[in-house]
């Protein structure tokens, strides 16, 4: 199975990400993540839920972030998943948000959940 994200840019100022097929607690009250902006370096997401009685299990989610004010540049994009399988590799993909508006990056997924 796949795991992606993918982007939209307004060209100026804000980034949209989906993160599809990422994994969560099966009963969250709330999921998402802490983003940090480097300026025309890096942008970092780290996932979160919030999980007051976890359950046995664990469900696939897709997120949307709004990220702003991201200016125009190169950025190095890295997802730390919260439940990230040993042998999945992490999100970690460079975008540049000058010459693409939009764009899709996507890893193989296996073992439990995605299987």
């Amino acid at each position: 199975m796949l795991a992606c994200v993918t982007y939209d840019y307004d060209g100026s100022s804000v980034l949209l990400l989906t993160h599809t097929n990422t994994t969560f607690n099966c009963v969250p009250v709330a999921v998402g993540g802490h983003v940090s902006v480097v300026p025309g370096s890096s942008i970092r997401i780290v996932e979160a839920e919030d999980v007051p009685v976890p359950a046995d299990c664990l469900c696939l989610f897709n997120v949307d972030y709004e990220i702003a004010p991201v200016p125009p540049g190169h950025y190095n994009v890295t997802i730390s998943e919260l439940y990230a399988r040993s042998g999945n590799e992490q999100f970690d993909f460079e975008l540049d948000l000058i010459e693409a508006a939009s764009g899709e990056t996507c890893l193989v997924r296996a073992g439990y959940p995605w299987e």
